[in-house]
């Protein structure tokens, strides 16, 4: 693990807590491909793993001069690289879960059904009825009715008195609204990005 520069690692761990690029490169060198190949084989994807190690030598890089010997400079690498391998893979758990969720969404809207509240999680859940708030304010009744309640269309339009053309027409837009802002929140990152491809 030490080169010419370093005697031993103990001088290569005191170089690195006194903030010595070279002690830093060493180090790298030394544990990156064994780091790269740990996490590519707890996440199954090589660029991920790639930048999960990378990660990992930036917090490494952040936290010089709080390390006393290689052991924990070894440590510390290999368990901050499974902690964030395990938050990737968790974060691709619920992202297939949202991504199935969304696959359903977007099929009622575009179908203008009832939704069946009971298969969204209660992110999803938040985002639709944020969204529905938002919609105008005949369509927001329109799309409650129908969509919420599970009315047929000619029951929405004789409790509201409008044609059944006209609920028709206000669920059109309520759907498209909502698919619209939806989408507006995955670009800001409020939802998660595979939305994206599904919702627009």
């Amino acid at each position: 693990m030490n080169s010419a520069h370093y005697q031993n690692d103990q001088d290569l761990v005191a170089g690195f807590n006194k903030g010595e690029e070279s002690a830093f490169e060493v180090l790298y060198h030394g544990f990156h491909k064994r780091l790269v190949y740990f996490a590519s084989s707890m996440v199954s994807n090589q660029r991920e793993a790639e930048d999960i190690v990378m990660d990992v030598f930036m917090k490494l890089f952040n936290r010089a001069g709080h390390f006393p010997d290689m052991n924990h400079i070894r440590a510390f690498l290999y368990i901050a690289t499974r902690n964030a391998c395990l938050n990737y893979l968790k974060y691709e758990q619920t992202h297939t879960r949202v991504v199935a969720e969304a696959a359903y969404l977007s099929d009622q809207l575009e179908s203008s059904t009832a939704l069946d509240f009971e298969r969204m999680s209660a992110e999803v859940l938040q985002q639709v009825y944020a969204e529905i708030e938002n919609l105008p304010p005949q369509s927001r009744r329109v799309f409650f009715l129908k969509a919420i309640k599970h009315l047929k269309s000619r029951e929405v339009a004789a409790q509201m008195g409008i044609s059944d053309k006209t609920v028709r027409n206000q669920m059109a837009i309520a759907a498209r609204q909502l698919r619209k802002a939806i989408w507006k929140r995955t670009v800001d990152l409020t939802v998660p990005l595979a939305w994206c491809c599904l919702i627009c």
